[in-house]
């Protein structure tokens, strides 16, 4: 538990300086499309379902894209889909944990349906906090305001919450299949980076095909 606290928030407060940075944050998706590769080419190779593992691979691809064209002129959006997607891994983690009995799927037994659920609930909420505090600090916002129109924000937010669950339950089936816990030990008390960031494809691949 205190492994999990520790690098989920030095990854976010890393992600946030890194946006601040263009060159930074450039060198930032270059890392994570190198080392991710590199952990795809070990998932692979063990991979009894390759097709799926080489669809994933593509899914992957396609986020490094959807990351760096969000991070041209709608850092705001990055950094909240960021923060839902930490907080519902974090709540849906902690909830589950402590009151979780039903189990949600086969594929990643650790998961519950209550921890699902608190994850999906609150996390919304303390994303739009976080989103105000970074918004006035960093100005991320600029001339856009979301927070014009909370409901459909909030909307939003549980939209990429349940995507991101679904990500990270594909990549647990993908990892079951090549017989590997973990996809890699690149971040302190997570893993590689793919176990970081499944819950990121789905929601902005989604987002740039919408836009």
């Amino acid at each position: 538990m205190k492994n999990r606290i520790i690098g989920g928030a030095g990854f976010v407060i890393s992600f946030y300086l890194l946006l601040l940075i263009w060159n930074l944050f450039i060198i930032f998706i270059g890392t994570i499309f190198i080392v991710g590769i590199y952990e795809f080419m070990h998932i692979i190779r063990k991979s009894n379902k390759k097709f799926i593992s080489y669809l994933y691979l593509i899914s992957f691809l396609m986020f490094i894209y959807g990351l760096w064209y969000l991070s041209l002129d709608q850092k705001w959006f990055l950094v909240y889909i960021t923060a839902v997607l930490m907080y519902n891994d974090t709540f849906a983690y902690f909830v589950g944990k402590n009151h979780g009995k039903t189990k949600l799927t086969s594929i990643s037994p650790n998961k519950t349906v209550e921890g699902s659920i608190g994850g999906l609930l609150i996390s919304p909420f303390v994303a739009i906090i976080t989103l105000s505090l970074v918004s006035v600090l960093f100005n991320f916002v600029g001339d856009y305001n979301p927070f014009n129109s909370l409901l459909i924000l909030y909307i939003i937010s549980v939209v990429i919450a349940i995507l991101g669950q679904i990500g990270d339950i594909l990549e647990s089936y993908i990892k079951r299949q090549s017989n590997i816990k973990d996809s890699g030990n690149f971040i302190y008390g997570h893993g590689g980076i793919l176990d970081r960031i499944d819950s990121w494809i789905l929601p902005i691949i989604i987002i740039i095909l919408f836009i």
